[in-house]
């Protein structure tokens, strides 16, 4: 007899755990390795990852608590901050949703996290995976400063982080995209940038698609 609720449940996490889908490339991704963001460009087939109760678990307090910031964002400084703003570089095929601009002007982003991924981020956040995200906020949106508000969801300590555009993570910013814009015209993904860990594997959606045009 099939099991009766592993197809609904499957089913049904794929579509907790969307993979959204844009006409472009995404800011908020340029962290992550060429061939995931080619995958998700391109729509490719894609399971959920094995810890994703845990991963969808830890996107909702993170989704709730950066509405929670917004709202006192807009009350401090009322219209001279503007939440969830809309970005684009056409001419690289960019696009970006930032959690706001301030008046000064300065991008804004919150960033959520548990102790242990707070406590790597320490006071080296060009290490940190949203990296290359930060700076092209900065790039798209034509400003210099940013604010990164990192909240430990552990500790519920925080840290404030401002940073200037670097002109050498932007280089490294267009070289990704190059790549990828690259590999789209031939309609295959990149070559793989680097060997995927166990860590990688366990939290990506297209482990198996991307084993199998290795």
């Amino acid at each position: 007899m099939p099991k009766l609720l592993t197809g609904p449940i499957r089913e049904w996490l794929k579509a907790q755990f969307s993979v959204r889908q844009y006409d472009a490339w995404a800011c908020s991704e340029l962290g992550r390795c060429l061939r995931w963001q080619w995958f998700r460009r391109t729509e490719a087939e894609w399971e959920p990852p094995k810890n994703v109760l845990n991963m969808m678990r830890s996107f909702e307090v993170g989704n709730a608590v950066d509405a929670m910031v917004k709202r006192w964002l807009i009350g401090t400084f009322g219209d001279e901050f503007t939440p969830d703003v809309e970005v684009r570089k056409p001419e690289w095929d960019l696009l970006g949703h930032m959690d706001g601009l301030h008046t000064k002007p300065a991008v804004i982003e919150v960033k959520s996290a548990a102790s242990f991924s707070y406590s790597k981020i320490g006071d080296a956040p060009e290490k940190a995976y949203f990296w290359k995200q930060a700076h092209a906020y900065l790039w798209c949106a034509e400003v210099d400063e940013g604010i990164l508000l990192i909240l430990n969801l552990d500790s519920k300590t925080w840290k404030e982080i401002e940073y200037t555009l670097d002109w050498e993570v932007i280089a490294q910013i267009m070289s990704d995209l190059t790549v990828l814009s690259e590999a789209l015209m031939r309609g295959e993904p990149p070559v793989p940038d680097y060997e995927c860990s166990q860590s990688d594997h366990r939290n990506c959606p297209f482990t198996k698609v991307c084993r199998e045009t290795r």
